[in-house]
């Protein structure tokens, strides 16, 4: 359950998880995969109790520091990110919107209460462009 939980509920994401922390288990020398070694494992990988990996967590700052929580355009935010708008329309914010961390108006994206509390609970330095 967990790993589903980290893989966004998308079945190549979750095998592709599930060979990662295989590998890292093997490398611990453990014989068993059980939910410590799972956390430990996406831990080490960089992806969070609730799916998001780096460049979720690099959105939701940038949203919240830069833009005051919102709104901001696409092409703003991948700018900000230095990325490109394909990247964050296919990849980052469809799981952000699906799970209420991001709202999309006509003026751009913003972020939900949920995303406001998610980006000011973020205690690690995030490198900006």
């Amino acid at each position: 359950m967990e790993i589903a939980i980290r893989s966004r509920g998308t079945p190549r994401i979750a095998i592709n998880y599930l060979f990662w922390i295989r590998d890292f288990t093997q490398f611990e020398d453990k014989k068993m995969i059980d939910g410590a070694a799972v956390d430990r494992a996406m831990t080490e990988k960089g992806v969070d109790k609730i799916g998001l990996v780096d460049m979720d967590r690099r959105y939701l700052v940038i949203l919240f520091n830069n833009y005051d929580g919102g709104p901001a355009g696409l092409q703003a935010l991948a700018s900000s990110l230095n990325t490109v708008q394909e990247t964050i329309a296919d990849s980052v914010e469809p799981y952000l919107m699906q799970i209420g961390l991001v709202g999309r108006s006509s003026s751009g994206q913003f972020l939900t209460t949920e995303g406001l509390a998610y980006a000011r609970s973020l205690n690690h330095p995030v490198d900006q462009p």
